[in-house]
Formats: C-alpha cells, structure tokens, sequence
C-alpha cells in the first residue's frame, strides 16, 4: 500500500505470559506532542503497561490481567502523514 503504515499491537499478560497480537493500517499516525518528532516517535512506540481500568481479559487466566502492550511497524508506505495531537 503507498500510502497506509503497517503496525502490529502485541499484548502481553503479565501473569502468565500470553500474547495476543493485532494488526492496523494507519494513513495518518497520531503522534503525541513533545520537544521534538523524534520525542513524538518514542512516545508513540514505548511499551505501554495497562492496569486498572485499561486490564485486558487474559483466556488463558480466564480474567482481566494487566498487561504489556507493544507496538511495532510491520510495513512501511511511500508515503505517510504525521499528525500531532496537541492536547
């Protein structure tokens, strides 16, 4: 695709350690405002640890657990455009 980013979101359970994986197209990525893009990247792409509220249902626990979200770029396009959110 030219114009579509690839990423994949992989989630972790922190109990028991298994991992789920989803995929996305973006033709815009969101990114975080911050001093700089590069700032705005590692932001966008830090492993992201979910608890609380933001628990994932783990089947292989059989409830909510915190867990690890992580997110890659699977494919890149020609072409992409970067958004950043100010608020």
């Amino acid at each position: 695709d030219k114009i579509s980013l690839g990423l994949t979101y992989s989630f972790s359970c922190t109990s028991c350690f298994e991992t789920s994986t989803t995929e996305e197209k973006l033709n815009i990525l969101p990114l975080p405002f911050c001093s700089s893009v590069l700032d705005s990247l590692n932001t966008f792409f830090r492993d992201e640890h979910l608890s609380g509220d933001n628990k994932k249902f783990c089947p292989v626990c059989g409830t909510c657990q915190d867990t690890v979200k992580e997110t890659q770029v699977v494919s890149l396009p020609d072409i992409f455009f970067i958004s950043i959110k100010r608020f």
